[in-house]
């Protein structure tokens, strides 16, 4: 059995097509179906049903899952041994949901740099559920974002506090009821039903802020008048700056925008009804780890200090006095 016979089968396992593997590895397909031939031959097994899309049989399964340890463990020696040829510099290998990645890599940069100023990041952003594939995967170090609380081996440090914000344009905040705006005020949270008659903005139902959106509205028995549903929740901040309707947001995306938030009038509120996970620092206890990594780590209290700082400068709305 070669280590090229596996990562062919790898490949193949995670694309589920012969075609698409081909195409990666840049070999012909029947290059790839003579390796997988061969890895069949060895075991005495069938690993692949040949279907569309493939499908890994029982056998196949098990020698995913150990594959996958064997080329972590080759990218791992790998790793050390250049750390321990160039100390001064380190990569640190990261994943976080494409959104998150806009806001909160400059922030960990501006952290980082003083500590190694020729501190390097590999990015990995996609959607979650894509970064959580190849995290368990091991193509990646550490992931940014809601822990992992239904694996063993994956280890986190818990970091600081994301919350909902009711963000509101001042078109529609002038037409409320002197009483509805107490209420905001005074910290509790708004029924929505007093807010029905006004359109709202929403993340597609696909993200998990806007199946947030969608269960409240069931817990609330209302019919939102949806006036634009999106999968960028950039684009959503922006269309409610622009009146376009209310927004159920999260408040590290309006970090960037405070000055247009107030320019604007847009009154923020903390939703309080739902609490949402911490963002924690996620790594697997069977991965090696690089030198600015473990410094990483060790430096979550300091981050989580930054981080709430910056989160406390969000303009959320106050009673006058």
């Amino acid at each position: 059995m070669e280590l090229l016979s596996i990562k062919y089968f790898l490949c193949v396992a995670e694309s589920e097509s012969f075609a698409k593997a081909a195409e990666a590895l840049f070999v012909s397909r029947q290059a790839l179906s003579q390796q997988i031939l061969r890895l069949e031959k060895f075991y005495g097994v069938k690993l692949f049903i040949r279907n569309n899309p493939v499908e890994l049989t029982k056998e196949g399964k098990i020698l995913q899952f150990y594959a996958r340890q064997v080329f972590v463990a080759f990218e791992d020696a790998n790793s050390q041994i250049k750390s321990l040829s160039d100390m001064k510099q380190e990569t640190i290998t990261v994943g976080m949901s494409r959104h998150r990645s806009q806001v909160y890599l400059p922030l960990l940069y501006e952290q980082f740099k003083p500590i190694n100023s020729k501190l390097r990041f590999k990015l990995y952003d996609s959607i979650e559920t894509e970064i959580e594939k190849d995290f368990l995967a091991g193509k990646i170090e550490m992931m940014i974002g809601p822990s992992i609380d239904y694996v063993p081996y994956v280890k986190k440090v818990e970091g600081w506090q994301e919350h909902l914000v009711l963000m509101i344009p001042d078109n529609i905040f002038s037409q409320l009821t002197e009483k509805d705006k107490k209420i905001l005020y005074s910290g509790k949270t708004l029924k929505w039903q007093a807010l029905v008659q006004f359109p709202f903005l929403k993340m597609k139902h696909t993200n998990w802020l806007g199946k947030l959106f969608d269960d409240i509205c069931k817990e609330e028995n209302i019919k939102a008048d949806i006036a634009l549903e999106s999968g960028n929740i950039c684009t959503l901040i922006n269309m409610c700056v622009a009146g376009a309707g209310i927004f159920l947001a999260l408040d590290p995306f309006l970090l960037r925008e405070t000055e247009v938030l107030k320019a604007n009038k847009v009154h923020l509120f903390r939703y309080n009804l739902k609490t949402i996970n911490k963002i924690c620092i996620s790594y697997l206890e069977t991965r090696y780890l690089s030198k600015m990594s473990k410094v990483f780590i060790e430096h979550m209290e300091q981050v989580n200090k930054f981080m709430d700082k910056k989160l406390a400068n969000i303009p959320y709305d106050k009673l006058e006095e």
